[in-house]
């Protein structure tokens, strides 16, 4: 067994996936201290984590003006997902407002699907599928998202300018809204 170590200053790391090519994601606490944090749970920021099989670490970092991320899944092609947002208490909810993929270590915001919170993307397939959930205050329950028409840009199509990839991941992230409306009661 390997220990994943955090970044430097932080306490704790949590593994959430791993691909064929031993490329471990999850996420580590660094030396910061988080304003966004509810101090009475958490308070060090966290920062999504990719741990190479040679031990290189690195970090995936959050989307701009969010203070925490974490990676959950990776797939073959090197393709993360995770979440972007506040820390609260390090658990989702704030600190998962915006689903992200990350293309070569550039986060790419796939926005919300409707939730609060808890914008989670749980796993990407080698052909870019990405399943998750959210979460509504106003529902009782998280709700699941799968299409396999939904695929994330493939690397053929990271963007050189952001604006390129944002394009394909706009018009998947649509879908998934229009999927969540027929799902409504």
């Amino acid at each position: 067994m390997t220990a994943l170590p955090p970044f430097p200053g932080g306490y704790s790391s949590y593994a959430t996936g791993i691909n064929n090519q031993g490329q471990v994601v999850g996420w580590a606490e660094n030396g910061i201290h988080d304003p966004t944090c509810d101090p009475s749970f958490q308070i060090l920021q966290f920062r999504a984590a990719m741990w190479e099989p040679n031990g290189t670490m690195h970090e995936l970092p959050p989307l701009p003006g969010d203070s925490t991320s974490a990676a959950t899944a990776i797939n073959d092609l090197g393709q993360v997902v995770g979440i972007s947002g506040d820390c609260g208490i390090a658990v989702g909810s704030v600190s998962a407002k915006h689903a992200v993929l990350w293309q070569n270590g550039v986060p790419i915001d796939l926005g919300n699907i409707g939730g609060d919170a808890w914008n989670t993307p749980t796993a990407i397939n080698n052909q870019g599928t990405i399943i998750g959930f959210k979460w509504r205050s106003s529902e009782c329950c998280s709700r699941s998202v799968r299409e396999q028409a939904l695929t994330a840009p493939t690397l053929s199509e990271t963007p050189v300018g952001v604006e390129k990839g944002l394009r394909g991941i706009g018009s998947w992230w649509a879908r998934v809204l229009q999927l969540l409306r027929e799902l409504e009661p």
